[in-house]
């Protein structure tokens, strides 16, 4: 209201305020909150106060329960259609919505991709899943070695398949190719500001703070083809008299490149589908066209799931105020997806339902390297590395293979430097 109002209007009073909120959507959102994180607290070895033991001893003092949040957003305005900073606002007023910082993990990534598709590098390109050696990662501590969850190496891999799967290694080379200014660009440009501080190679892999409504309204750039329309929730303000002299104004602006967004946004919805971290929400009978990501934390303290369809993005976090592992085990895809599929299914029935999603982009199909993303020369064919790909004509490579040219192919998939 600040932002909306002077001085004088707020003094004179007898002002009639409409938000941007569907009270139907509001309740289905905090009923999904509460829900959810009740059967949290039911798991086999949970051992936090429970919002119940809270209650039963007179609800005094700070609560230390499960908390959730989430932000709901309609994709072409960014009117937030739904916001829920807490399980009871009689227990606690913070905001965790908007005003809690915590750590996004995983659901950083695909920033990460797409910058590295902003600078070269093609979805099917190969990408080692291996231990990171020493030196390979510029700028990075000697001591840094991050693994992937399943403490397994998958070796070589198509780019999406990191995202899709959300391994570790494979998304620090996919960082290390886009470089840590393309990376931190990326970011600004979709709302999410970065410390000097948590500038490092381990930004690669979510280790950041953000908030709950600016990384929700940063994945917009997905479904609206790299446009951004920052979050608001007033929409209209009448005087006294019925006169509307404030009214909020969509703010589109390209955030991004339509390509390499593209690309993302097919990935993420290969990430909701029956092989991603994000197929829970087809279990759980969303079928609907839609994409998104998980994000887990180090030792299980904040789970974060962000998904979209072509009408609105919804972003779900869950933790505890004072980080702490909720439980082994707890993950973005079994804590935050199944609230955010609850909200998804209430989206379908209050009047905004998916549909395919259609890209700005315009696309192409071509033969590429795997190796080098690059277009294919003789060489890559005789050594069987070439595959077909369709991707946006504006990330079409304008160069021939400089992986193979030089080499002398002696055996099919076998290659000799001359």
């Amino acid at each position: 209201l600040d932002d909306a109002l002077s001085e004088s209007n707020a003094e004179d009073g007898g002002l009639k305020i409409y938000t941007s909120i569907d009270l139907r959507l509001q309740r289905v959102a905090e009923r999904a909150i509460e829900e959810g994180l009740l059967s949290i607290e039911k798991w086999p070895g949970y051992k936090h106060q429970t919002k119940k033991q809270f209650e039963l001893r007179g609800a005094k003092g700070t609560p230390n329960y499960l908390q959730g949040a989430a932000v709901l957003l309609n994709n072409e305005t960014g009117a937030v259609l739904a916001i829920v900073g807490g399980r009871s606002i009689k227990h606690s007023l913070f905001n965790r919505a908007t005003t809690a910082k915590r750590p996004i993990g995983s659901a950083f990534k695909p920033f990460v991709y797409t910058a590295a598709f902003n600078t070269g590098l093609m979805p099917g390109s190969l990408i080692d899943d291996g231990p990171l050696r020493q030196g390979e990662i510029k700028s990075s501590n000697a001591d840094w070695n991050p693994k992937n969850a399943d403490r397994k190496s998958m070796g070589l891999q198509s780019a999406s398949y990191g995202l899709v799967k959300s391994r570790n290694t494979m998304s620090v080379r996919v960082g290390n190719i886009a470089g840590m200014k393309s990376v931190t660009k990326t970011a600004a440009n979709v709302g999410i500001n970065i410390a000097d501080e948590k500038i490092t190679p381990q930004l690669f892999l979510g280790n950041l703070d953000c908030d709950l409504e600016s990384l929700t309204s940063a994945y917009t750039v997905f479904p609206n083809s790299g446009g951004r329309v920052p979050a608001f929730t007033i929409n209209y303000i009448e005087d006294g008299s019925g006169k509307v002299f404030y009214r909020a104004a969509a703010q589109s602006y390209p955030a991004l490149p339509p390509a390499p967004c593209a690309v993302t946004a097919k990935i993420l919805e290969k990430v909701v589908s029956a092989d991603g971290t994000g197929a829970r929400a087809r279990s759980l009978g969303f079928r609907k066209p839609a994409g998104g990501k998980t994000g887990t934390t180090n030792d299980f303290k904040d789970t974060w799931f962000v998904g979209f369809t072509d009408k609105v993005t919804c972003g779900v976090w869950a933790g505890l105020d004072e980080p702490q592992t909720i439980i082994s085990g707890a993950y973005g895809s079994n804590v935050a997806l199944p609230i955010w599929t609850r909200i998804m299914f209430a989206c379908e029935k209050y009047g905004y339902p998916a549909n395919e999603m259609i890209s700005s982009a315009t696309m192409t199909e071509l033969i590429l390297c795997r190796t080098s993303g690059q277009l294919p020369g003789r060489n890559c064919k005789k050594s069987g590395n070439t595959y077909r790909e369709k991707i946006p004509h504006d990330l079409v490579p304008k160069h021939l293979c400089h992986v193979h040219e030089n080499q002398k192919i002696t055996k099919i998939g076998k290659e000799k430097p001359n």
